[in-house]
């Protein structure tokens, strides 16, 4: 039995005693479910996540993260094949499920920049996809005769692997 709740925690529970077998963190907002029919796998989602589970022995399963660069509204399975995902409320992707489960990969998203230095970063507690800079930039200005210094602060999606929005 899964259980998933509000801050992206999804519980495997046991059926008749309800005791809590295992705790996984799929995300930072509420984990959606999605059984996929005629099949012995699942879709875990949230806005920024996608986990496919398959049953392997008692009690046992395993994961892997698809990738998906949009914002997921709701997942419908139509079969083992097919699942229909709606991403931000306008687009709906139709996608074939893969017929095996990889080992999980080491995540290896990054955002890399010539023109900036990255002095902080924050983590958001309501998203797993985006993360805040604190950003310094230097550029020599003919005008001044000098070297000029900004700031700013940006918004980077590590899904896509880019920036984007810059405030300064």
């Amino acid at each position: 039995l899964l259980v998933g709740d509000i801050n992206g925690v999804v519980c495997v529970l046991d059926p008749i005693t309800l005791k809590v077998f295992e705790r996984k963190k799929i995300g930072s907002e509420k984990t959606h479910i999605c059984g996929i029919p005629q099949s012995d796998r699942i879709l875990l989602y949230t806005k920024d996540e996608l986990i496919l589970v398959a049953a392997c022995t008692a009690g046992k399963y395993k994961m892997t993260k698809m990738s998906i660069t949009h914002r997921i509204t709701h997942i419908n399975a139509r079969d083992k094949l097919n699942i229909d995902i709606l991403v931000d409320r306008r687009g709906i992707y139709i996608c074939g499920m893969p017929s095996e489960i990889e080992q999980p990969l080491v995540i290896t998203k990054r955002i890399l920049t010539n023109s900036h230095f990255h002095t902080k970063f924050i983590s958001l507690p309501c998203s797993t996809r985006y993360i805040i800079t604190s950003s310094f930039h230097s550029e020599y200005s003919n005008a001044h005769k000098r070297t000029m210094y900004s700031t700013e602060i940006q918004l980077h999606d590590i899904e896509l692997q880019k920036t984007v929005h810059q405030y300064d």
